[in-house]
Order: C-alpha cells, then structure tokens, then sequence
C-alpha cells in the first residue's frame, strides 16, 4: 500500500517535535523513520514496544494498525487498533509528532479496508461515507473513497456468484514455515520459482524443476544470480531461456534477466533503455513468439500511478520505444504485473482500479488488435479477495493457476498452490422433491421404496421411503448421474433418470412418478400353466418373438423424438416400442400373447372376445378383434396395451400368412433408442459398441452389440436395461434398414 504522500514531511516534523510523551522518543522517531522507508515489519515491532507505555493513545494504535495492515498475513491484526484510533479522526492531525494525541482522517479509510477484510461490508461503507463527509474538497481522495464504497457493492455482487476451484499443494517438498512470494512457472509447468523474505529485507530467490510429475528439492539461487536486496521473479520467456526479475532499489526498481549456462544460474542482467528509465520499471513479460515485452511502468505519458507497456523487438533484436496499452488497460489507479498467454490473445494483470472488490484484483482482458483490447474482466471472487491478490500466475488459458496463499497450519504463512477453476460449484446439493402416485389410485404408501443408482457406478448409494400419508418425497443428491427407481408390491417401477455432472442451474429438481399395475407377461403365464418338466420357455418361435417389441403407433413415436431438442435424451420419454412393419394388405388382428398349453379365454379377459388360434407349430395363440386398416388396429391395440397386456402387437389376422411371412433373423442386436435427429454417440458412453442406422424412415435407430442367440441377446439386455435404459428391446439386425 502506498504511503508516501501520507508521510512526505515526516522527516521535518520529526525534527521538530521531541517532547510531551511518557515514552521513548528515540523509539517514536526510529520507528517513524521505518515507516517512511516501508520497512513495516521494523516500525510495527517498535510500535507495539510503545504502546505498552500508552496502550489507549489514537496516533500509537493508528500507527501500529497501518504498519499490520502493510505486512503480509497480519492485516486482519490491524482492525483492533485502527478501532480504537477511528473516533480520534482529525483534520488537524500532525504528521511525525510524538506529542499528538489524535488519529489523521485517513483511520477511516483504513479502518473501512479493515473492516472489509472481515467481510463487515456495511461497516465499511458507512466509515467511507463519514470519512468523505469530514474531507471537505480534496477531490482525489474523495474520488478513491467513492470507488472503495463501489467496490464494496461489486463484492456484494460478486460474492452471490463465486467462482469454483481446486487447490492442491505443490508436494511436501514445497511446504515449509518460510512464506513464499511471486511464484512464477514457465509456460510447460517444468519449472518453478519463488521468493523468500529473508533478514534485513532482502529477498531470497528460490528454483525447483518438475521431474516426472513431482516438483524437486528447491535449490536457493540468490548468489549465483546476484541478489542483494529487494527482489522477486516476474515471468519466464517461452523458450525457457530468459528469466525476468524485478530488483527494487529504495523507492524505484528495474527490470533484470538471468540465464542458465552449463546448468548454471548467470549474474543478473539490466535491461537497458528505452525499457529500464529513470522510474519504476517492473514486472516484464515476453510474448510468446519472443519479439514484444510487456512491463510496468510509472513514466510521465501514464494515466496514473503503475501502467503497463509493450515494447517491440527490432530487426537487431533491440527493444524499442514501448508504447502504453491504453485506457482499456490502465486506469488512474495502478496495474501490475502482466501475463501473456500461450497464443499471446489474453492478458492477465493485477489492478487496483476496473471493477474491483477491494485492494489488488486479479483481471484478464482479449487482444482484438496489435494494440487493442477489449474491456478486462474481473475473474471473481474468491479467487479475488478483499485484500490485495499479488501472487497469481495463470498456466495455459487461465483455466489453472499456480498461487501463494496463506496456510493457517504454518502461523499463516504463504505456501504455494496449484488451483484447478471449475466451472460450477463441485459441492452443489440438488434438492430432489416430488409425489408418488398409483395408477388405481391406492393411497397405500407403506411398502414403497425409493432406490438411488449411481449409473458411472452401479452402486446403489442409498434408499428412502415416502410420506406414508401421501407418497411425498424429498431428499438431496450431489454431482453425478443417477438411476432413481420407485419400487411398490405389485406395481411397475418407475424409473427416472437424472444427469447433474456438468451443473444443473436450479436448487430443487421435482419428479412426479406414476406407478401402474404389474401385468404378467407371457413368459409368467406360461410358466405358470406349463409342467416344469416340459421345461416350456418359448412362447412363440424365434422368428416372431420380436415382434412383441414392435409398434406402429407413429403418433405416439412422433410426439416424443419431435420434442428432443439437445444432445441430452430423457430415456423415460422414449417408448418401448416403434412403428417398424408395414402391412400393406390383408385383415388385421391384434395378438395378445401364446403358449405351448391352453389357456380359456375367461382365465384371461372375456370382455376382450379373446380367439384361440393354434397353428402347426402347436402353439396356442390368443388375439382380439378383427381389423379393415392398420388405423383401426392400431388405437385398439393402444387401449389394451393401458389396460393390461403390455406386449400385443398387430399381425395378420390368418394365421398361415402371418407364420409365413416373417424371415428368420440370423443375427440380433438391442435397440436402445430411435430418434427423428442424429445424437452423439458420446451421449451413450455407458454403452459399448453403438451403432446408429438411419433408414428410409429418417429414423435414427441406436443400437447395442450384435448376438447369434436370442438367449445371448436376452443376457445382455438386462444389463442394458441396469444400466438405465429401461426402454430397451431385442431387435433382429435384417429388420434395421442401413444396419
């Protein structure tokens, strides 16, 4: 944080006061004079010494707050003496005066900041309005305290939609008590460097390579380099050549290159002008390509305080005059410390100014032209802080960063971080809430269950039951894809499927699940008028056993393929069945089902006029109505299958013309769905071996594996079917038209 102007005649008034207190005033003026040298951590030491003497005076307690407020991990120390100084503000506060008594204007300012920190946002806005209210027309700081009340709204703001992400340690060869600073990675994430703060103020500089996946011991290179002082690693060029060092020289810096030879670290070397001036110059960056330089500077043609520049390389590989990036870049505020990604099209900076949520904030803004920029975007909270976010170096595109943050297991010292950003909250909670109903109406809840799968899995997570009242059912589910099955004695299940592993937008997700009656099928029936020894399976040949799967109710199959409207399909929405044949003449019928042994018709349903057909096969097949057209057919045999049997189809009504024309199938594959538009087969990586085939129709049929048995077809099915495609049938491979 800046201060100089803050105390710019401390020297001066340090001369002039020497008396009036109960404590040292040597100590009052070693510690003054630290603090105009930013050396923070010297001054606060001293301060708090004093203020054993005078726990309550306002200038002791402000001073010793602004030093926190200065040194890394301590800032939040700071709230409890710039508190106390903050009713003390006064407009005619005496800088560098060991006799004063009162705090200056700007507790305020700091106590606001402070108070932030803590996330007290009201409080921070209402000590900027009273901290405006007492400035009178000094305009500057009038305009910098209206932005840090916007800023505390665009906190707000940002903090109803945070920005997700991972964060992993760099391994226990990086984790210590020394609190590192600026770290840098080189565009393959190969090769690291930090610094360290080492005694009298200087700065160690550390280097550490990754060897297959882990980040090596780091080897301290300060001597090699020639650090002597303040200094902190800025980039490192794409060729893996050059690295870029900022060397801080009292209240200026300049910008220095190092170099390996024979695996050597080399003396740093200064870059000269047009680039290092006589001002503060930092924080240098390279373009992909090696030909333009990206850097801080404060030179007089800014638009305040710190900006960012690039410079061109020359055909002598000199750089040029740099040119300032403008106002879409730079602010009145300051910007620093400026990445360029892979490609050289985005740039991330740090930025006091923009939209910001308080202190140093982390943006990136697309290159549009050799010069030109488009808006910067803050990339969010809490990934921005309310503090001052320093050491943040995005990898690849900005999808990954590598970052010092405070470890509350090392005294909140800074270790470092590799942060994965995530897209949506990996945390997230979906509430799944809904009512069960039965077909005939039965209020009867007690013995129904609710089954939740994970479909990547296939482990059951967990089981719940309703409201034994009525049916209501409320539990939540995390991230992931998920089968839930609502299980009742005597009723179908009822399967829903649920997809929230890319995020879904909404906190509840509702289900209203229908259970209907358990319908034998024909096998059971069968088996059950059938002695076990005859070991009676089938209940028709093979050849026509598909044909239970088929349908021609194309009103139906229209309604449900004409509603997809994404690569994403609702399975429970697909019916079971498809219009496939197409009888072109003849008398129709509809079949209900067969069996090797009689059964009456008043076993089955008498209201049906059910006829019994037996043809040379020995089976016994029972069908209803007698049909002109297909249309007549077809709403009839809807009715039927609601009421009862799920698997009547539509055949010819004689029965030799119906046995003979089928064709064999010699190959059988399970259809999963069929759709009027093509999907991504990715939509069904569940599945192995899917194929789509797409027919005169312009239906698109998807299909799974292809079987020599009916029995193996059957087999696979089911797992078909566990894996959540409860709509799956057994189709024969020459009934697919393009298969």
């Amino acid at each position: 944080m800046k201060i100089k102007a803050l105390f710019s005649c401390l020297l001066l008034y340090s001369m002039l006061f020497v008396s009036g207190q109960n404590f040292n005033k040597t100590d009052f003026f070693e510690a003054d004079m630290a603090l105009l040298q930013n050396d923070y951590e010297k001054a606060q030491k001293t301060y708090e010494k004093l203020l054993r003497s005078e726990p309550d005076n306002p200038n002791l307690n402000f001073l010793n707050g602004l030093c926190l407020m200065n040194i890394v991990g301590r800032k939040k120390e700071s709230i409890e003496f710039l508190k106390k100084a903050a009713p003390f503000a006064s407009t005619d506060y005496k800088y560098g005066s060991p006799k004063e008594t009162n705090a200056p204007l700007e507790v305020l300012k700091y106590y606001a900041i402070a108070s932030k920190l803590e996330n007290n946002i009201p409080k921070a806005i209402e000590l900027l309005n009273q901290y405006i209210s007492l400035l009178g027309k000094d305009q500057d700081e009038i305009e910098l305290a209206n932005q840090l009340i916007e800023s505390c709204y665009t906190a707000q703001k940002m903090q109803e939609n945070p920005v997700y992400y991972t964060k992993t340690d760099l391994g226990s060869s990086l984790i210590s008590d020394k609190s590192k600073q600026y770290p840098v990675v080189n565009h393959d994430e190969t090769m690291l460097f930090y610094s360290v703060k080492g005694k009298y103020n200087k700065d160690d500089i550390y280097y550490s390579e990754k060897i297959s996946g882990i980040w090596s011991e780091p080897v301290k290179i300060t001597t090699y380099i020639g650090v002597k002082g303040e200094c902190y690693p800025s980039s490192v060029s794409f060729d893996n050549e050059r690295i870029y060092l900022t060397v801080k020289t009292g209240i200026s810096s300049d910008i220095y290159y190092t170099f390996q030879k024979n695996k050597r670290w080399q003396k740093m070397i200064r870059l000269d002008k047009p680039v290092n001036g006589k001002d503060w110059d930092s924080d240098a960056c390279e373009s992909p390509d090696g030909r333009e330089l990206y850097f801080v500077s404060d030179r007089k043609d800014g638009y305040g305080g710190m900006d960012i520049y690039r410079s061109e390389k020359d055909e002598k590989g000199k750089w040029e005059k740099p040119e300032n990036l403008g106002d879409k870049i730079n602010t009145k505020r300051n910007e620093i410390m400026p990445v360029i990604n892979y490609d050289g099209t985005k740039l991330f900076f740090k930025s006091e100014g923009h939209e910001n949520i308080g202190g140093y904030d982390i943006f990136y803004s697309v290159r549009t032209g050799s010069n030109e920029w488009e808006t910067p975007v803050n990339i969010g909270y809490p990934l921005n802080t309310f503090d001052d976010d320093m050491y943040y170096m995005p990898s690849g595109n900005g999808s990954y960063a590598y970052v010092a943050m405070s470890d509350p297991a090392y005294d909140g010292n800074y270790n470092l971080y590799y942060l994965e950003i995530l897209q949506d909250d990996p945390y997230k909670r979906y509430k799944i809430t809904g009512q069960i109903a039965f077909q005939d109406g039965s209020t009867d809840f007690t013995s129904t269950n609710i089954e939740v799968i994970s479909t990547e899995t296939h482990d059951k997570i967990f089981s719940v039951v309703p409201d034994e009242t009525d049916g209501n059912f409320s539990f939540e589910l995390g991230k992931g894809n998920y089968m839930i099955n609502f299980i009742a004695p005597e009723y179908n299940t009822y399967t829903h499927m649920v997809d929230f592993s890319s995020g879904y937008s909404e906190d509840y997700y509702y289900i209203y699940p229908f259970l209907e009656k358990t319908v034998p099928d024909i096998e059971e029936i069968a088996a059950a008028i059938t002695p076990i020894e005859e070991k009676s399976e089938i209940v028709e040949p093979e050849s026509t056993l598909i044909e239970e799967y088929e349908s021609t109710d194309e009103t139906a199959y229209e309604s449900v393929v004409e509603s997809v409207a994404s690569e994403t399909v609702t399975y429970d929405d697909i019916p079971d069945t498809e219009p496939v044949y197409d009888y072109e003449n003849g008398k129709y019928t509809i079949q209900l089902m067969a069996s090797v042994q009689r059964v009456e018709p008043d076993e089955l349903n008498n209201s049906l006029n059910i006829e019994i057909q037996k043809g040379k096969d020995e089976y016994y097949r029972y069908v209803t109505g007698v049909y002109k057209t297909l249309t007549e057919a077809e709403s009839a045999k809807n009715e039927i299958i609601r009421t009862k049997y799920k698997t009547a189809f539509i055949r010819y009504y004689n029965l030799e013309e119906y046995l003979n024309t089928p064709v064999r199938p010699t190959t059988y594959t399970i259809q999963v769905m069929a759709l009027k538009r093509e999907i991504a087969l990715t939509a069904m990586n569940s599945l192995s071996d899917v194929k789509v085939s797409c027919g005169e129709d312009q239906i698109y049929r998807y299909t799974t594996g292809e079987y020599a048995s009916l029995a193996a077809a059957r087999n696979e099915l089911k797992n078909v079917i566990q894996k959540g495609y409860k709509t799956a049938f057994i189709k024969a491979t020459s009934d697919i038209s393009n298969y």
